[in-house]
């Protein structure tokens, strides 16, 4: 299975020259304090603001929301598990799995999720602003997800006619069996207090991440970034530095 996604960045070393090509652009907005992806969707004809997570689950559904589509507990259901938030709280919260089909639709594009979850997600992962999060189709392999951080939109595009520049920055992707997408990426971070760190390893692409690059585990970028902890600033149990950061294939 072979599926393609595109993110257009706001940075010098990823930029288009190819010819204009007609496509529908699906706007998501940014929210502010924890800069995630909203996308207006709608699940069973029912007009949903998610949470476009490339990092989570296929379809998470808040229980709110999942009241307005029932009787989506008329699908067979899976089983349970536990989930937790990676922000403040970490606090675990009991989710139903259900197998059937959800008619999803983005803009004008539209699929049937396979598997979804019901949960308390909006107090579990604290999103309250959100009806629930949704991740690449798992079983689109035919179009480009293109994400454009400039212009802020989403064009979901046949692979066929997607004409790729030869100035644009390729990089390989590999799924896991959860279905998450990583990448390998040699980085340079430059913190403000002047510490260069090189990291050049696989790197999950997490649209939902509460930072540009997270750093997880007793690794040596993590014991490199501590030296400098007390100057950090700690949110959501985590320490944060303010860096600068290049891609090292463009590195001098």
């Amino acid at each position: 299975m072979k599926r393609i996604l595109l993110f257009l960045l706001s940075f010098p070393f990823l930029y288009s020259c190819a010819q204009e090509v007609v496509r529908e652009k699906i706007p998501f907005t940014i929210t502010p304090q924890r800069r995630l992806m909203s996308v207006p969707v709608s699940v069973h004809g029912v007009k949903a603001n998610m949470l476009f997570d490339t990092g989570g689950g296929l379809l998470d559904i808040d229980t709110t929301f999942a009241r307005k589509i029932a009787p989506y507990d008329s699908i067979e259901k899976q089983g349970e598990i536990f989930v937790s938030s990676g922000f403040a709280s970490g606090a675990k919260s009991l989710v139903n799995i259900y197998k059937g089909l959800l008619n999803m639709k983005i803009g004008s594009y539209e699929y049937k999720a396979k598997y979804f979850c019901v949960g308390d997600f909006k107090k579990t992962l604290e999103i309250p602003e959100f009806d629930g999060s949704f991740n690449l189709p798992i079983n689109d392999s035919v179009n480009v997800w293109q994400l454009n951080f400039e212009e802020n939109y989403i064009s979901i595009v046949s692979a066929d006619s997607f004409h790729v520049d030869e100035n644009f920055l390729t990089l390989p992707l590999m799924w896991d069996k959860d279905g998450q997408i990583h990448t390998e990426l040699p980085l340079e971070i430059c913190t403000t207090q002047g510490r260069v760190i090189k990291s050049n390893g696989r790197f999950l692409i997490d649209t939902g991440s509460i930072a540009e690059v997270t750093y997880i585990g007793d690794i040596d970028e993590v014991k490199a970034l501590n030296v400098d902890k007390d100057s950090a600033y700690w949110l959501y149990n985590r320490h944060f530095w303010d860096a600068t950061i290049k891609v090292c294939i463009i590195c001098p």
